[in-house]
């Protein structure tokens, strides 16, 4: 009997992942705090669960909203994965979550250097006062929004490094071994 009773509700938790499907065309709410649960094209994810972005379908959602968010929860390998599921001149907002003001510019600037590295662009920093929608409370920070381009820029670092890696190796191809087990002794 109590094994019917599982299978039924196995079966109505399925259902209810089949029904919460992104649609196209749908915003994202990344955020520490579900407030979501009635608000129509809307799919919450929870920050500690950003590596579930990696098995949604590409180019679903039309706007990213991020707040309540850790810093280290996004890291360059989330943002590359939002990349994918965003479409071409999505805005991406995220509300840099840090209480202590002197550390609010150094999150931004690590935030900016992961979304370029992950192909956005038109990236800015902009000051702003945020409203705890729990507590009412008023906090100075900073906000960080970004555009997925039509198309990816490639990175600039990453073409020099390239570039000596294959001029490494075509140097290193014509050249022999250098020096002998008794000449290295010396």
């Amino acid at each position: 009997m109590s094994s019917r009773r599982s299978n039924q509700s196995n079966q109505k938790n399925q259902t209810k992942i089949k029904n919460q499907k992104p649609k196209l065309g749908q915003e994202l709410i990344i955020d520490s705090e579900d407030t979501y649960k009635d608000l129509e094209n809307v799919f919450y994810i929870h920050p500690s669960h950003l590596n579930m972005l990696k098995s949604l379908s590409s180019n679903q959602f039309n706007s990213v909203s991020i707040k309540n968010t850790n810093v280290d929860d996004l890291n360059a390998y989330n943002l590359i994965n939002l990349y994918g599921k965003v479409q071409v001149g999505t805005n991406i907002e995220i509300i840099i979550y840090q209480p202590v003001l002197v550390l609010q510019m150094y999150d931004a600037k690590q935030i900016e250097a992961n979304a370029l590295y992950a192909g956005f662009s038109d990236i800015k920093i902009n000051e702003i006062t945020y409203v705890d929608d729990k507590t009412q409370r008023k906090m100075e920070t900073l906000s960080v929004s970004f555009v997925k381009p039509e198309r990816k820029i490639p990175n600039i670092e990453e073409n020099k490094n390239n570039d000596n890696i294959e001029s490494g190796k075509n140097s290193q191809m014509g050249s022999s071994k250098k020096g002998t087990r008794s000449s290295r002794r010396k």
